[in-house]
């Protein structure tokens, strides 16, 4: 893999969701009032460094939204626009009944050393609403739940707060869909090398292509395989 695709090519380095643990509330189980995740967020860096103690990026922070429908009739539509690149992490700054944020430094801990990277991971832990009522007939179920997370550098000294920070690509993993754990996941290759791709990419007229966003310069078309959801680890309490 090209050391760009693995490294980032946007600002600030790529983040990888490497493994969410998820304890998952059921009706039948033992009575749970949260979801509880535990995820494995990953970056790379060269041997050379190319981020790694950087004096401007040694603050550098994640940032974890997690959505449910619980009790949230937005859910589809903070989904979609997050999914669709019409918005980014920036607007979530706290927890609300409709999502949860959390924020930890950037990933430091050397997990695995390659032959041209370094890989760097850390471990988060987020708890979201699960279920509601006092019976367990009337109960509201979280069934909807998806989690998104970026690296991202603030306290810039702009005096307007829009320009304090700067986001990199973001990542996300469906964790429940229509009440059941998520077992499908995707990645992205090249199609005219067929070399696996792991960085940001961008949907345009129909055609995924590498990049967040459409631009004039030159970029290539990536091709979208659907497989088994390796990351997801499901204990259900």
């Amino acid at each position: 893999m090209a050391v760009i695709d693995v490294v980032g090519k946007e600002g600030l380095p790529n983040l990888y969701i490497d493994r969410v643990e998820a304890a998952l509330a059921t009706p039948t189980g033992t009575y749970l009032s949260h979801h509880k995740l535990r995820i494995t967020l990953a970056c790379f860096d060269s041997k050379t460094r190319s981020w790694f103690n950087r004096p401007e990026l040694l603050n550098m922070k994640i940032k974890i939204v997690a959505i449910h429908d619980h009790n949230n009739h937005n859910y589809k539509v903070r989904r979609d626009a997050l999914d669709s690149g019409l918005l980014n992490l920036f607007g979530y700054k706290s927890d609300t009944t409709e999502f949860k944020v959390k924020v930890y430094p950037a990933p430091s801990n050397i997990s695995d050393e390659g032959s041209n990277f370094d890989k760097f991971s850390i471990v988060a832990n987020i708890d979201v609403p699960a279920i509601q009522g006092p019976e367990r007939a009337d109960a509201i179920i979280t069934s909807e739940l998806t989690i998104y997370a970026a690296l991202f550098i603030d306290n810039l000294a702009f005096d307007n707060d829009v320009f304090n920070k700067f986001y990199g690509p973001m990542v996300s993993e469906v964790i429940l869909k229509a009440g059941a754990p998520n077992t499908i996941a995707q990645y992205f290759y090249f199609p005219d090398t067929n070399e696996e791709y792991g960085g940001p990419v961008h949907n345009h007229e129909g055609t995924w292509m590498e990049g967040s966003k459409h631009t004039d310069e030159p970029h290539r078309k990536l091709r979208m395989v659907t497989m088994s959801n390796y990351k997801l680890e499901i204990e259900e309490i």
